[in-house]
């Protein structure tokens, strides 16, 4: 996640993106994902699809790094996702910044909290990918 973010670095979200050219939330975790598992695993699909998709199952409170944080605007459909990147912050790409870190307890995102999602055979690589555990400097507050 965290090669894909420096990739990204200083492009706009895009709506329906899914490259490093430009990311909208799902296109984001499809890349980092399949750059992890291999090409179509997950395919690319809405954030709600993720949710629903066969390959993850539910994560207790406390996820781990390379789970994955839904958000809702209704609190029943996801409508955006992002990668945990550790206890108190996640990655994604959202309209307003692009590919970036937004701190857990964001006052945006938190109230539209939905689930955690984990991958059915995350590889012990996966956990070992460059994601920083401290907040930069560039975490949305």
């Amino acid at each position: 996640a965290e090669a894909a973010r420096v990739a990204a670095a200083g492009k706009a979200y895009s709506f329906g993106g899914a490259t490093t050219e430009g990311f909208d939330c799902s296109g984001f975790v499809v890349y980092v994902f399949n750059r992890v598992f291999g090409a179509g695993n997950p395919p690319r699909i809405t954030a709600e699809g993720l949710r629903n998709s066969a390959l993850f199952t539910a994560v207790s409170d406390k996820p781990r790094q390379g789970d994955l944080v839904f958000f809702s605007n209704n609190g029943e459909t996801a409508t955006h996702v992002g990668v945990v990147a550790s206890a108190d912050q996640w990655i994604g790409s959202q309209s307003s910044t692009g590919v970036a870190y937004v701190r857990m307890q964001n006052t945006y995102w938190k109230p539209r909290f939905l689930c955690y999602r984990g991958h059915k055979q995350f590889f012990a690589d996966v956990r070992k990918l460059p994601l920083r555990t401290r907040r930069p400097a560039s975490a949305v507050a």
